[in-house]
């Protein structure tokens, strides 16, 4: 939907567009903007450095250390072993943003795309947003003019479905149907020119 000078609100995470956020400056949101989500997807590359400084390929890396793993101390198979779980949960959102972006390109051309938008929030949204975010995410009111989609946090696909199954299940976000959605964990994806009012933390 269109709206224009509509009050919403947006948590900035460090190291994101950090230029940008300041009061008064005037942000356009276009499909030259990469959210937070498609730089992951296509930005991040998903490599563990060794011992050496070098970068491996994370299956290649994680075979040689199982070669030695009666040599490894506890330490090293537990840091390891985080390495791993953030590099897995990295490669599984990469995965979910591709397909819930193949099912909007299908299905639902006419909706912002998750890639290309602005995550905001409503007032009444706030304080479940701050709680699934980084403590060091600043809060920005914001003035907006432009496209607006609504949807739902719970209705973001389980990144554990097979790919078909996830674009299937992805509908539902696009669709948006909240009837018996919870209106605190609102999800907004927003293209179009905002201005940061306010910085409130």
């Amino acid at each position: 939907m269109y709206v224009k000078d509509k009050e919403m609100y947006h948590f900035h995470t460090p190291n994101e567009y950090d230029d940008l956020w300041y009061v008064g400056n005037e942000i356009i949101v276009d499909d030259s903007f990469n959210s937070m989500f498609y730089e992951i997807g296509m930005s991040q590359t998903f490599t563990i450095k060794g011992n050496d400084d070098i970068l491996y390929q994370v299956d290649y890396y994680l075979n040689e250390f199982l070669k030695e793993i009666d040599n490894k101390s506890k330490e090293d198979i537990i840091e390891l072993l985080k390495k791993a779980t953030n590099i897995t949960h990295d490669i599984a959102l990469r995965d979910r943003e591709l397909l819930m972006e193949e099912c909007r390109r299908l299905y639902y051309p006419d909706k912002v795309s998750r890639n290309h938008a602005m995550y905001l929030c409503d007032e009444k949204s706030l304080d479940f947003w701050q709680s699934q975010l980084s403590k060091d995410a600043s809060l920005f009111k914001l003035s907006i003019t432009g496209e607006l989609f609504l949807s739902h946090n719970d209705l973001v696909p389980n990144r554990a479905f097979s790919g078909e199954f996830m674009i299937e299940e992805s509908k539902k976000y696009w669709e948006a149907n909240l009837e018996n959605c919870d209106e605190c964990k609102s999800e907004y994806l927003f293209q179009g020119h905002a201005k940061i009012l306010k910085k409130i933390k």
